[in-house]
């Protein structure tokens, strides 16, 4: 290929490339990336087709008392009084784990409020940070774990001041007030991210989603291993991966969903603890999802739904982390690969793109099923998917360019153009009797010209004539002559 080819199929394929992977990062090429995500979900490992996938045990526990036309509760946010109400009911629903995401009033625990948390096994309460200084003490409470984390934390969410909740529990930071968008719980297209970590100064403590899975997995503090980059692990039934900033990252559309009821169910009817709810029901549903399981406790009114799934629906913080718990507690999620690595296949595709116009132009499938094939092993390797939406269309545009331009000769053959061969085979012979020209005859004084058409006849050429009839002449004078044996 010449320079000139080269370099129009790398500027060609390289603006090709970098418009497909902008738009696919901001979401346009989502409906061709889902379908290749299912696809890879579709053909697992054959380690993994015959593991049974478990079913999450979290519960979405949904506070939208504000939106219903009945109002079980007095006012908006709750009050101590309305939380104590909520604690009572819920050992009669026999959670395992109880996460109270919602935002606590702050302050010292109220006695009645105390007495009601205390019979509620494995409660967790949220902690209210800031990221400003002044809004609440410097200093961590005794009941918030500082981890021993390997690698950077200069990524991971920071917070300056804290304030402790009314309420005794097992504490963990839920959301940091202040705090820059990077810093939060973000949706980006199909993807989400959930912090797991946050930190106050050098000190790096676990998020309140991260205290509720290290209490369903009965994990302490002190056996976690973290690596920043790689993955959050405790034992053989914890392991969370994380990117650089302490963030679990997941695609919506592969999460599972997670069953859900509502707070008022555990204020209308409260069942005595240990005696079964009363058939028929709405507490027989509720309580048949808690027994056992994780209650995530959030807001889920619609004020509090200000994010977006990728088909339009609002949805709420909550809701999301608790997906995001299932989808850690099942497995069912699928990273996607780093952001710094995301160019190399369609770097890959580009170089592929120079080497087939070399040979044949309708080897697109043999780039597309390289790709495919990549793709698949990555995901049954690592649990990653590699985009390769963008690396397909370089090819395709770069098939389209290999037919426009001019084919590439093999060696020691021409090129495959049109008229070629006869112009070649033309100047074949005019090259071969320009260097072998023959004898050339020499006329007669007294010949006449003749015209082209009569000196090729040789029966009017009167040198050719006159050459035949000459008695020197013979026509099997260039032959030799087998000399016969003759017997004496």
């Amino acid at each position: 290929m010449s320079i000139r080819n080269i370099l129009l199929v790398l500027l060609f394929g390289g603006v090709t490339g970098t418009l497909l992977l902008r738009e696919q990062q901001r979401g346009t090429l989502e409906p061709f990336d889902r379908a290749h995500r299912e696809f890879l979900k579709a053909n697992p490992d054959s380690s993994e087709s015959h593991r049974p996938v478990p079913s999450p045990t979290v519960v979405l526990a949904r506070m939208d008392d504000i939106d219903q036309p009945n109002k079980v509760f007095a006012g908006w946010p709750l009050t101590p009084a309305d939380y104590e109400i909520i604690l009572q009911g819920l050992p009669g629903y026999e959670p395992k784990t109880v996460a109270l995401s919602a935002p606590l009033p702050a302050g010292s625990p109220l006695p009645a409020l105390e007495s009601a948390a205390k019979g509620v096994p494995g409660l967790l309460v949220s902690v209210q940070t800031s990221a400003i200084a002044g809004d609440g003490a410097k200093d961590l409470p005794l009941g918030l774990p500082v981890l021993t984390v390997r690698g950077s934390i200069a990524a991971v969410p920071v917070f300056a001041s804290l304030n402790l909740a009314a309420l005794p529990g097992i504490a963990g930071v839920e959301r940091i007030d202040f705090a820059p968008t990077e810093c939060r719980l973000t949706v980006d297209g199909d993807t989400c991210r959930v912090p797991m970590l946050a930190r106050m100064g050098e000190k790096v403590v676990p998020s309140l989603a991260l205290r509720a899975l290290m209490q369903w997995a009965q994990v302490s503090p002190d056996a976690l291993k973290i690596q920043m980059g790689v993955a959050i692990t405790g034992g053989t039934r914890l392991r969370i991966p994380i990117d650089e900033g302490g963030f679990f990252r997941y695609y919506l559309s592969l999460a599972p969903q997670v069953p859900s009821v509502n707070v008022d169910e555990f204020v209308l009817t409260r069942p005595a603890p240990g005696a079964p709810p009363a058939p028929g029901t709405p507490a027989t549903t509720a309580a048949e999802k808690t027994k056992g399981s994780l209650l995530w406790v959030g807001d889920d009114d619609k004020a509090s739904r200000r994010f977006k799934l990728p088909n339009g629906s609002p949805v709420s913080p909550a809701e999301l982390t608790a997906r995001a718990i299932a989808a850690i507690q099942t497995g069912a999620f699928m990273l996607p690969l780093d952001y710094r690595q995301q160019w190399l296949p369609p770097a890959a595709a580009l170089l592929f793109c120079l080497w087939f116009p070399h040979w044949r132009k309708t080897w697109l499938w043999l780039g597309a099923t390289l790709l495919a094939a990549a793709s698949l092993y990555l995901y049954r390797a690592r649990q990653e998917w590699m985009p390769i939406g963008p690396s397909l269309g370089i090819i395709a545009a770069n098939t389209l360019l290999a037919f426009i331009l001019p084919p590439v000769p093999r060696r020691g053959k021409p090129a495959n153009i049109p008229g070629a061969r006869t112009r070649t085979r033309t100047r074949t012979r005019q090259q071969s009797a320009a260097t072998n020209p023959g004898p050339t005859p020499v006329p007669a004084k007294d010949a006449p010209r003749l015209g082209p058409a009569q000196a090729l006849d040789p029966c009017t050429d009167p040198i050719i004539a006159k050459h035949k009839s000459s008695p020197s002449h013979k026509p099997n004078s260039g032959r030799k002559k087998k000399k016969k044996k003759h017997r004496r």
